[in-house]
Order: C-alpha cells, then sequence, then structure tokens
C-alpha cells in the first residue's frame, strides 16, 4: 500500500559534474527543438512535480530549429514561475502570436499573471501529486511583440515580420486548475547496467477557462526516468482549444489544438523540452532554467570573486556580455554589500518603434562600480544589486527596404549607464564555479541625442532608454 502525506517540496542537489552535459543538451535543443506554439498562456509550465523550482523562466522563439522557417503561430514566449510560501504559485507570461498565411496576415499580443493555491501536495521520493486552482487576468492587445520579435530576428540576421495588429483589445478574467501524478514504480538493479536510474510514469491535466467564454485544456502522459539530478520523460500531449473569435486568435488557437509527442530533459537546473505535433504545424520547443533555495543554501560556496554575465535586454533587444572583478582592497570590513569593478558590451539592431522599417544598430562599451547585497552566510539564493558605469555607445541608422538595406552615418557619444535588480541561486558547477539566475532593469543615458538620414528617413538616435535585463551570471571563487 502506498502511504500518502503531506512534505515540504522535494529537494535535489545539482552536482557540477553534470554540467558538461548540460551544454550538449542545450546545443541539441538549439539544433532540433522547434518553437512556433507554446504553453496555455496563465498556466504554470509543464514540469515533473518532484523537482523544485522556486523560480522558473522559460524561454521559447520560434529560431530554436524549424519554427524560423513558418514564423507562425506563438512565435515567442516568455514564462516567469515562482512560488510564494509552500503552496502558493505565480505565473506571468508573455506571448507574441502571429498569423502568415494567404487568407490571414496579423499578429496579436498576451499578457496573462496569475496566482494558484496547491490543495494537494503530498507524497514522498518515490511518488508525489500535487492539484492547484488559481485565477489571473490575460489580455489581448499591443505590448511591444513587433520590435521584440524582429529584434531577435535582426540579432541572428533572420528576415524582418511587418504583419498587422489587430485591433481587438480586451481584458479577461481567468481562472484554472492543474493537476498531477508522478510515481516511480521500477527501480535498477544496484549491479546492473542501470545502476541508479528508477523508471515509472507521469500523468498531468490542466485546464483555463476565460470571462469571454475561450477554454484551453492539455492532458498528457509521460514514461519517465531518474538518475540523481537528470530527469527524463517522454510521452503524449494533446490540447484542445475553443472558444476564440478573433481571426488571428482563432487561427492560433485551432494549430495548437493537437495531439503531440513530447520529450523533456532535465539536467541539474537546466530544462530542454519539445512536443512535435502529429496533425498540425504548431509545435514548440523550450529552454528553462529552475532555481532552488535549498540548493543554494545547502551547497553553495562564498561570495564571488568574479564573474561572466550573458543577458538579453528587451523590449529593444541587445544581447549583453559583462564580467565583475571584486578585489580584496575594493571590500569594506563588516559590510554585507560587496563591491564589484565592472565591464560590459552591448550589441543589437532593434526596431525603431513602431515602425518595422526602421532599425538602429548599436554598439555599447562601459565600465563602472556594483554594489551587490548577499543575505547571512547560509542563504546566498537571492542577492541584491545596483550599479553605475560610463563608456561609450555607438548607433547606425537602418532603412529595410523590402529587397535591400540602407544604412546612415553612425553618431558616437559618451553614456551613463545604471543597472539594478536580483540575482537568484541555480547550480554548483564544481568546487569553484556556479551560476545564477539575473533579472533587474538597465537604463542608459547618452550625453546627447542626434539626427542622422538613411535612404529617405530621417532618425532620432542616441536617446535614453530603460529596458528589462534577464540573462545568467557565471559565479567563480
Amino acid at each position: 500500500m502506498i502511504e500518502w502525506r503531506r512534505v515540504a517540496p522535494i529537494r535535489l542537489r545539482s552536482p557540477g559534474k553534470y554540467s558538461s552535459r548540460c551544454v550538449v543538451s542545450l546545443l541539441l535543443c538549439l539544433l532540433l527543438a522547434s518553437a512556433t506554439a507554446g504553453e496555455i498562456a496563465g498556466l504554470p509550465a509543464q514540469l515533473p512535480p518532484v523537482i523544485d523550482r522556486d523560480i522558473e523562466i522559460s524561454f521559447i522563439n520560434d529560431f530554436i530549429g524549424r519554427g524560423s522557417s513558418s514564423d507562425d503561430f506563438r512565435t515567442q514566449q516568455l514564462i516567469g514561475t515562482f512560488t510564494i510560501g509552500e503552496r502558493w504559485i505565480g505565473v506571468m507570461d508573455y506571448s507574441v502570436l502571429t498569423r502568415n498565411s494567404m487568407n490571414l496576415i496579423g499578429r496579436s499580443d498576451q499578457l496573462a499573471v496569475s496566482a494558484g493555491y496547491a490543495l494537494v501536495s503530498e507524497g514522498s521520493k518515490s511518488h508525489y501529486r500535487q492539484l492547484f486552482v488559481g485565477a489571473g487576468i490575460r489580455r489581448i492587445g499591443e505590448f511591444g511583440g513587433e520590435r521584440v520579435q524582429n529584434g531577435f530576428h535582426r540579432l541572428v540576421s533572420s528576415p524582418v515580420t511587418a504583419f498587422p495588429y489587430s485591433d481587438t483589445r480586451r481584458t479577461d478574467v481567468t481562472a484554472w486548475t492543474s493537476g498531477d501524478w508522478y510515481a516511480l514504480t521500477h527501480h535498477a538493479k544496484a549491479d546492473g547496467a542501470f545502476s541508479g536510474w528508477s523508471g515509472g510514469f507521469w500523468l498531468r491535466g490542466s485546464a483555463l477557462a476565460t470571462s469571454d467564454g475561450q477554454l484551453d485544456a492539455a492532458a498528457a502522459a509521460f514514461a519517465v526516468a531518474r538518475k540523481g539530478a537528470i530527469d527524463l520523460w517522454f510521452g503524449l500531449r494533446q490540447d484542445w482549444r475553443s472558444g476564440y473569435r478573433e481571426p488571428v486568435l482563432q487561427s492560433v488557437a485551432v494549430e495548437e489544438q493537437d495531439l503531440a509527442v513530447s520529450v523533456g530533459a532535465r539536467f541539474g537546473a537546466l530544462v530542454v523540452e519539445t512536443a512535435q505535433q502529429l496533425g498540425n504545424d504548431a509545435s514548440y520547443g523550450q529552454i528553462r532554467i529552475v532555481s532552488s533555495r535549498e540548493d543554494t543554501t545547502t551547497d553553495w560556496g562564498p561570495r564571488p570573486d568574479a564573474a561572466i554575465e550573458w543577458s538579453f535586454i528587451l523590449p529593444d533587444v541587445h544581447a549583453r556580455l559583462g564580467g565583475r572583478l571584486s578585489p580584496e582592497w575594493l571590500q569594506p570590513e563588516s559590510s554585507r554589500w560587496q563591491r564589484a569593478l565592472t565591464a560590459d558590451v552591448r550589441f543589437g539592431e532593434p526596431q525603431q518603434g513602431d515602425n518595422s522599417s526602421r532599425y538602429v544598430r548599436s554598439l555599447q562599451f562601459t565600465t563602472g562600480l556594483e554594489f551587490e547585497r548577499f543575505g547571512n552566510s547560509s542563504d546566498q539564493w537571492i542577492s541584491w544589486y545596483a550599479g553605475a558605469g560610463i563608456g561609450w555607445r555607438r548607433e547606425k541608422p537602418i532603412a529595410q527596404m523590402p529587397l535591400s538595406s540602407l544604412t546612415g552615418k553612425h553618431a558616437d557619444r559618451i553614456v551613463l549607464t545604471v543597472d539594478a535588480g536580483m540575482r537568484f541561486g541555480a547550480e554548483s558547477l564544481g568546487r569553484n564555479w556556479r551560476y545564477r539566475l539575473q533579472a533587474g532593469l538597465s537604463a542608459w543615458i547618452p550625453s546627447g541625442d542626434a539626427l542622422r538620414a538613411a535612404g529617405n528617413m530621417q532618425f532620432r538616435v542616441q536617446e535614453p532608454a530603460i529596458a528589462l535585463n534577464i540573462g545568467m551570471t557565471f559565479d567563480a571563487n
């Protein structure tokens, strides 16, 4: 007889020896997964319930595989999931929807925010079941999706899209539920070829209804395998969509409703997953980073001496590569604030405003000083940072024509930067390395704006801006 009892979420170590496998899996995902659909907006992304996630960031984009050739349906999606206490969960979802067919060309953006409560959350290391109920809001409108999509396209040299936005603007109340039953029923012999592995099943069902009469639902059944910090799952997922009337949303919903083969893997803090539909064109792939407080409080080194950062800046899309150095002579005694010298480079070709024919090629170098405040010595899962810098920024206008691009003269300016946000521990990478999630705001203030021409267009460049900064930091001790 299986004995069910209430327990706290199961916490699993993430040994550094799996880091090389994480890199291999990430590359495979980039090569093989497709991303022209996504998760139900407003629901937590599906994840085996025995994997603890205090913070989870899911990134879905159609340049990951086959989606780059069709660029349709739920073409980009960003999901943030976080737990509050033992039973509450919060979800924030940003989706970019497009339709590019002979009969319909258009786009719409979708924002969803919701909270859920675990009515059931009980199990053991080999059996787990949970049931959530929740509510929230879901908004349809224009939220910079074209700028984000084309900014990423310019970053990876992919064609831009110029689809008109739908006129629909509305906000709906949502109610949702999701349930999971996970069980490991077979365990390999200690001296066999699969020593340490356990296998079993995972069943999942979810549904979300809106005040406008829309209903999204999914049911899935998986075979699972687990060994230490590795989780694998393979199975079938069926999605249903109904109640959509706006043409772009309705067309996307029709394509997302299908039976799919779903494959997923978790290596420490990295999760990769792809769902390939059997009858429609809308399949999806995603990369997720999972952060666990327990892992970083029980197996975490001292404050980092140096770090390398990689992040994306949104909605005016830039890639950012940075570094931090914390020498001893810069640290005051008995202070919880660690000081670091910083340097970074940012580059991109973001769309200027709402005009898909106007882009600005940007390159920026800065150096500065950052202050980071950790918790006490036994809890370094979360930290707060703030910093400022000075450097040089170059911007050049680009007029995107149907068959060519025209560029204008560049403008160079001294630039001031201000950054602030939070970092969350993700995984140890051996004795001397670890990586963390990073989310915050980044602002840049050039010393003055300028007018530049490209083709027959006038561009105002070197304007101040503030943006979202999401990425990872690799720390060294």
